[in-house]
């Protein structure tokens, strides 16, 4: 067997061992190459001989010295006071070619999201910023960390992201007005990739709606969108830091468009469209609903409230919509407002009287009452009067949730 290096020395072919064995007993060969091979990719042949001639030979690519560093993994950013942050990440273990590394000459450099290079240098995989700046207001902070030594730099490894600053406290109302954030910041954060890399943006804040094609809810000129995209690209939109404060029972209410094509042929409704509402509390999401929303269950703005004191209690916490595309069409939300509701609050919710009614005939008055109070409500009744007397009246002991309603039916015959 010979064994040639291409590519060495002064770039041609340099001749490194000659092997004799019986073709019976070869199974593995090993050849350690004592020459100085170059810095770099050093290509290797090996060809197979015997009394007949060579045989076709084949080629090995083996890295020489110390190889760029691939990019640290585990990149951890967290905090312990909510105004420094603690970035951690693991070392590499080869280079990014394969060869080796010396961690004794490895540093590394961290650089915020504001192009600020907090740390270089450094010999830890650990690194504390003090630096952040929130005068302002909340900031939105991520890192990005490389590693680098005399062979060159890594690829960029990428923490998530934390909001610093003072939480917004007691109500809170962000309507996208004139198609601008009026409280900030509003984070994005993909979760699925689009298959398309030239796709438009995951969310937009926009003056109208498209696709469908919508004014905003409250007419103010302003609404937000998660845009069409890739088949199951999906991602969030971050509120700003928010707190309770002063207020008891906080109830997080939105408006979401719903809209469906009953156009099969030349429309694009799906139920893979979905809006999951979400609440980011101790660095974690915890869905608000049991279920996602789906786009295609209505037409038209409708309204949600979700009381939220079994999810966030006295702590800062954001509110998050995850969107997950089907190629259908846009989702949009508007109005996004956390408020105060009372403890208890029973409410005529629908009320729907007859216009006339025949002699002889019967037609039902439909109440619907809703429970509006954070309290669940029990052993409630209603009554009708007319004409300032009791005319009808009903009891129930279903229980209702916040938010949650029950229909009366109160049947009522015309006679002479």
């Amino acid at each position: 067997i010979r064994t040639l290096v291409v590519g060495a020395g002064d770039g041609g072919n340099l001749f490194i061992k000659n092997i004799q064995k019986n073709s019976t007993d070869i199974k593995v060969v090993g050849v350690v190459d004592d020459n100085e091979a170059k810095q770099g990719f050093n290509t290797y042949k090996i060809i197979c001989s015997n009394s007949n001639g060579d045989g076709n030979p084949i080629e090995v690519k083996c890295w020489a010295g110390i190889d760029i560093p691939e990019a640290p993994t585990e990149a951890l950013h967290t905090t312990e006071n909510g105004t420094h942050a603690i970035v951690t990440w693991v070392a590499p273990t080869q280079g990014k070619n394969g060869g080796s590394l010396d961690y004794s000459k490895l540093t590394y450099t961290v650089t915020r999201n504001d192009g600020v290079e907090v740390a270089t240098g450094l010999s830890e995989t650990r690194f504390v910023d003090t630096t952040i700046d929130t005068t302002e207001g909340q900031k939105n902070v991520y890192y990005e960390i490389t590693a680098v030594n005399a062979a060159g730099t890594s690829a960029k490894a990428k923490t998530h992201f934390l909001v610093y600053g003072n939480p917004y406290t007691g109500e809170y109302h962000e309507s996208f007005k004139n198609g601008a954030v009026e409280t900030k910041p509003w984070v994005i954060e993909v979760v699925n990739e689009s298959l398309n890399p030239g796709a438009i943006p995951y969310w937009q804040v926009v003056t109208k709606g498209a696709n469908p094609i919508v004014e905003a809810q409250d007419g103010d000129n302003g609404l937000v969108t998660c845009t069409r995209n890739t088949p199951w690209a999906a991602s969030r939109i971050i509120s700003p830091k928010l707190q309770k404060g002063d207020i008891k029972n906080p109830v997080l209410s939105f408006w979401m468009y719903h809209y469906y094509n009953p156009d099969l042929e030349n429309g694009w409704s799906t139920d893979q469209d979905i809006m999951q509402p979400e609440v980011f509390v101790d660095g974690k999401y915890t869905n608000l609903t049991e279920k996602p929303l789906l786009l295609i269950n209505g037409n038209g703005w409708y309204k949600y409230e979700i009381l939220l004191n079994d999810f966030v209690a006295d702590k800062v916490f954001q509110i998050a919509f995850c969107g997950t595309s089907g190629t259908g069409y846009n989702m949009h939300l508007d109005n996004i407002a956390v408020t105060n509701v009372f403890d208890n609050d029973m409410r005529i919710a629908g009320f729907d009287l007859y216009e006339r009614l025949a002699v002889g005939t019967s037609r039902d008055i439909t109440v619907t009452v809703r429970n509006q109070g954070a309290n669940a409500a029990s052993d409630y009744k209603v009554v009708l009067y007319r004409n300032g007397e009791v005319f009808k009246e009903a009891s129930s002991s279903k229980t209702l949730k916040f938010g949650e309603e029950e229909i009366f039916l109160f049947p009522v015959s015309a006679t002479i």
